[in-house]
Formats: structure tokens, sequence, C-alpha cells
């Protein structure tokens, strides 16, 4: 997926309009007349309107996609369900292993790209020859077990080249990618040819791009299921991500383009106004006309302003809500789950304890007749007697089952209050500030209140 930030998409649409402003040959006369120049201004303002609508959109639309990501709590693999997004992390494995192309690096995943510099006309430029990407089965594992990774269709692995890998089994969006090394980076070689009259010299340049067993990642993808287990794929709305970062640094990357958000109508602004005005100079249009383009630009502008704060508060309203929705489920699985789960190991450990305890008294009967109490008082009988009347030996396995239950419920319950509050905060202080602050009092929005740890509602 695309990391779009606020500075970046500044700094290319600078670069385009800078581009705009000077390109031209050399001995060409006219294009750096006045007019001429105007027209490049007029352009500029077009540059800037549509490519901060366009990277904003962009922005928006990965944003949704990143914020499923934030919300799926991180989990064991065990509690990987089939037919729903799953988030873990863990380490790469695998039954076998493959070797990378040339460095023969023993890993899961390489992808090998070769390009030869060729002669294009005047210029020079690398043209990719090989491009070459293969991978073993492997899995991620953790300490409660393991679930597989299919990578199929996988789209990115930041080499800047086209992953050769398909497969029309399963659904291929383009936002899945993995987080690869690089073992060798454009790396520039010779190769030489000899001719009859002459040696002939070519250049060339590879990448070696792999992802190693034992590797810590953050995985994220769509459960599903096949007759060696549960695996993690594509999926329309949810793609398949290996990374290398941790879950909160890897959606980090992506909330520097928010600012975006906010200022795109400034930007919009700024290259009306420059357009308009050249525009003006260009086909000399009338101060009445001006006046009127003028006033609709800047009416249709703050219309879209309103319009923009609008749904933004609502959507982050609405995600506070759905995180809401999500820590109510975990709350109502702790309730419904835990009391049943406690009453199961409080019966098989009553029931395991009568036994228990039945046949210490027989042996102790067969032993010493009717009189137990003649049996020596040894340190070593009275443990061995301590330990037959509290047999908690065989009953550890159901209660250390209870503990992961409970442990898995409580963190589920923990990663979701504190997400809401994360959202929450976020809407609280955006409906704070001016001149969302106006939208909000028209509309009748209010702070929405945090959750504690009891997972109560309250104000901070």
């Amino acid at each position: 997926m695309k990391r779009i930030s606020f500075f970046t998409t500044t700094s290319f649409i600078g670069l385009i309009c800078l581009f705009v402003l000077v390109a031209g040959d050399d001995n060409c006369d006219a294009c750096y007349t006045p007019k001429a120049m105007l027209a490049r201004i007029f352009v500029c303002g077009l540059v800037i309107i549509g490519l901060s609508v366009y990277f904003t959109h962009k922005y928006q639309r990965t944003e949704d996609i990143i914020f499923n990501i934030e919300n799926q709590p991180l989990l064991e693999t065990n509690e990987a369900t089939e037919g729903v997004p799953f988030a873990c992390e863990g380490t790469v494995a695998a039954e076998s292993t493959i070797e990378s192309e040339f460095t023969k690096t023993p890993c899961v995943y390489y992808h090998s790209i070769l390009e030869k510099l060729v002669q294009s006309g005047k210029n020079k430029k690398w043209q990719v020859v090989r491009n070459v990407a293969r991978y073993a089965p492997f899995y991620i594992k953790d300490e409660r077990g393991r679930i597989g990774v299919d990578l199929a269709n996988m789209d990115d692995d930041f080499t800047g080249h086209e992953v050769a890998l398909a497969s029309g089994s399963v659904p291929n969006p383009r936002n899945s990618e993995i987080d690869c090394e690089p073992v060798i980076k454009k790396s520039i070689f010779k190769e030489v040819t000899t001719g009859w009259l002459f040696n002939k010299s070519t250049k060339f340049r590879q990448s070696k791009y792999v992802l190693r067993p034992d590797t810590k990642v953050f995985v994220y993808g769509y459960a599903a299921k096949r007759d060696d287990g549960l695996f993690l794929r594509e999926h329309e709305n949810h793609p398949l991500i290996i990374s290398k970062k941790t879950q909160m640094k890897y959606v980090e990357e992506f909330y520097k383009g928010e600012r975006l958000i906010y200022y795109v109508h400034l930007f919009v602004l700024v290259g009306y106004i420059i357009s308009l005005y050249s525009l003006s100079l260009l086909v000399h249009i009338n101060d009445i006309a001006f006046s009127f383009l003028f006033a609709a630009g800047i009416l249709l502008i703050g219309g879209s302003v309103a319009f923009t704060m609008y749904n933004r508060m609502i959507k982050l309203k609405n995600r506070a809500l759905s995180a809401l929705s999500d820590t109510e489920g975990e709350l109502c699985r702790r309730a419904n789950l835990i009391p049943v789960l406690v009453k199961t190991v409080r019966v098989y450990a009553e029931h395991e304890q009568k036994i228990m305890r039945a046949i210490a008294t027989l042996r102790s009967t067969a032993v010493y007749g009717e009189k137990p109490e003649l049996a020596p008082k040894t340190p070593g009988n009275n443990l061995i007697i301590l330990a037959e009347n509290y047999p908690d030996l065989k009953a550890s396995p159901v209660f250390h089952n209870l503990m992961i239950n409970l442990t898995d419920t409580e963190e589920r319950i923990a990663y979701s209050r504190e997400f809401y509050n994360r959202t929450i905060r976020k809407y609280n202080t955006l409906i704070g500030q001016f001149p969302f602050f106006v939208i909000a009092a028209l509309v009748g929005m209010k702070n929405m209140l945090f959750l504690n740890l009891g997972g109560e509602p309250e104000d901070r």
C-alpha cells in the first residue's frame, strides 16, 4: 500500500509545478513569453487542485484499510477462526527452505531482478531482463502453535518491481505486501562479450530480496481453511500483510498523511486563485465575470469544507461506536464464557477430589485395618496423604486451559478498550478545534465518554 504523507504530497506537487514552469527547449523563444508563462501558471493551478484532491482520496481509501488492521487485536495462532480477519506476531518457520538465485541464501521467499543498461534515443535506461519471485510453503509460529501463509497473490515486496506471482484461485486485491530484506540492492557489474574485431561491454544491475526463516514479523490476513489446517491469504476487504515492524509501528506509517484531509481545501483554494488570476490575464476576463467566478469558487470550496468536516467527524464517531461494539462483544464473551468454564473446572475438581480421597481411605484401610490413625506420621507419608487429599496434579490442565481463556479474553477486552479510547480521544480533540467545533455545535455533536478499566464510560 502507498504511504501517503503530507510532506511527500506537497513535495511532489511542488516538483511537478516547477517542471511545468521551467520545462522547454533552450532554442524555443516562444516557450517563455509572458503569454506562455501565464499558460504555465494556469496549468500549475490545475496541477495543485488535481493532485491534492487525488492524494487525499488515495489516503482516505488507504486509511479505511489501516483502520481495520489497527482495530484487529493481536491474537495467538490457536485463536484463529476460519472466515474472519486475523492478526498476530510470531516467527517465520518452514518445513523446508529454498535458496535464492546467485547468493544461495536460505529463505522462504526471494525476489531476483536483473536489469540491463540499454540505449534509448539519446538517453540510456535500465531495462528489466529477468524478474523472478519464488516462495516455499511456510507458517508463522508462536508459543501456542502455528498458522500457514499463502503468498500466491502477493503484490508488493518493496523492490519497486512487479512480483511475478499469481493465482486465480483466490481474490487478488492490490494492497498485499511483504517486508523483505535486501541481500543485494542495485549492484552494478559488467559483462564482456568477445568479438572478431573488438570486445563489447554491457552493464547489468542486480537486486535480491529475501525473507529468511526465524524472522520476527507482524502478520495480518484473512483466515481460510485447507486440508493441512488454517492459513492466511488475501481477501477483497483484507490484504495480506507481512511486516518486520510491530502492529503499532506499521499503522503509524500511514497516519502521517492525515493532515491532507484538513489542508486539501487550502491547496484547492490556492490552486483555484492561481488558475483564475492567470486565466483572467490570459484571456482578459472582465471584472464582473471575474468577481462572479471568484465568489462562486469560494462558495463551492467553503461548502466542500463544511461537508468534509462533517463527514470526518461522522467517520470518527462511527469508528468509535464500532470500537465500542467490539468492546461490548468481548465483555459479553467474558460474561458468557468464563462462568461456564469456572463451573466446569469446579465440578471436575470436586469429582476428582472425591475419587482420590476415597482411594486414599481405601489404601489406609487395606494397610492398617480399621485404624488408619496408626499410620506412621513421617514427613513422607504426610506428603503422600496431602497430595491425595488435594489432587491438583490431574486437574491442572483444566485449570491451565481456564487461565489461558481468561488471559485471552482479558487481553482482547484491554485492547478493544484501549483502541476505543484512542479513537474517542481523536474524535473529542477534533470537535474541540476550530473550525470543527462550529459544525459540531450546529449538528449537536458532543464529546464521547472514555471507558475505564471496568468497561464503564467515564469523562476525562
